[in-house]
């Protein structure tokens, strides 16, 4: 049972990766709620793709050609973008903090053919590893920016 907190996904901007075949969405966003009616949001948009592998390609030939008798399609996806989090209570956003230089990554190890749907958005590895800074408010980074000048 899960009604006093949840996760949701909501993906937009659907397009098919050129070297996959997988649909894929430009933003990833995810929501959960807490029991105390907070709101906390993550939302992933894509501006490049870092990374894009097929798994059979790798295969010898031979295990590539019963691979695909056996329609084994399985694929990765590394994307670079902007990561924004948000704390919303209330229906107003009350803290956010943005990462421009988030990565995150999609596998897929089902079946399925060139241009099919992937599984669900849940399939998605939503791992924001980012540079240093790590998610830091504005003024973690201002403060972060008066300590490097105050050494210098």
């Amino acid at each position: 049972d899960n009604r006093n907190h949840t996760l949701k996904s909501l993906p937009s901007g659907e397009y098919i990766d050129k070297h996959t075949g997988k649909e894929v969405y430009g933003t990833v966003c995810y929501e959960y709620k807490t029991e105390n009616d907070e709101l906390y949001r993550i939302t992933y948009k894509r501006e490049k793709d870092i990374a894009s592998q097929n798994f059979i390609d790798v295969l010898p030939r031979t295990l590539r050609f019963f691979a695909k008798l056996a329609g084994v399609s399985g694929s990765y996806i590394r994307f670079s973008g902007t990561a924004t989090i948000e704390k919303i209570i209330d229906g107003k956003v009350v803290e956010s903090v943005q990462e421009p230089s988030a990565v995150w990554e999609l596998m897929y190890f089902g079946k399925n053919g060139k241009g099919e749907k992937a599984q669900e958005i849940n399939q998605t590895i939503a791992t924001a590893t980012t540079e240093e800074s790590d998610f830091k408010t504005k003024s973690e980074k201002q403060e972060e920016k008066q300590k490097k000048k105050t050494i210098k």
